[in-house]
């Protein structure tokens, strides 16, 4: 294990989970005002943060063998990690399956242009069927996961 590469992934991976976390419960605030009136600057500073928490939470997820993602983290020291999320009261299934609909978003819409999905973006988030409640549980659980391993 290069302890470096994982000392620095765990740190890394917080900080795009945290953003994400901070800019879910900004973009909750924005909402909770109702104050937006046509394309005006907030509903321009609503649409970034949205962004933003999308592209925090997918690049967190992401699993290939060249990423140093939550998963890298996983796999690197599992015996850790099983111990982080009993302690957190999650299990890693959970995190899978809510991970996993990201890159669907992620590989149909938010950062590819899928040329079938081009036809009804929509219909990617209806399979994807994530929920704002998802989102959170997902980012809340994986950041106190690997703030017990920091």
């Amino acid at each position: 294990m290069n302890n470096n590469r994982y000392i620095r992934a765990i740190e890394k991976n917080l900080a795009e989970l945290n953003n994400a976390i901070l800019k879910r419960r900004a973009l909750s605030g924005l909402h909770s005002i109702d104050s937006l009136h046509g394309l005006d600057f907030f509903r321009l500073a609503g649409h970034a943060l949205y962004n933003d928490i999308l592209t925090h939470t997918i690049r967190a997820f992401e699993n290939n063998k060249n990423s140093a993602t939550f998963w890298y983290i996983v796999k690197t020291d599992e015996k850790a990690i099983n111990k982080a999320l009993k302690e957190c009261g999650v299990t890693i299934d959970q995190i899978n399956e809510l991970s996993e609909k990201f890159k669907h978003i992620s590989d149909k819409v938010h950062f590819h242009i899928d040329k079938e999905a081009v036809m009804d973006p929509d219909k990617v988030w209806v399979t994807a069927d994530v929920t704002g409640d998802e989102l959170g549980f997902l980012l809340d659980n994986a950041f106190s996961v690997l703030s017990s391993l920091n």
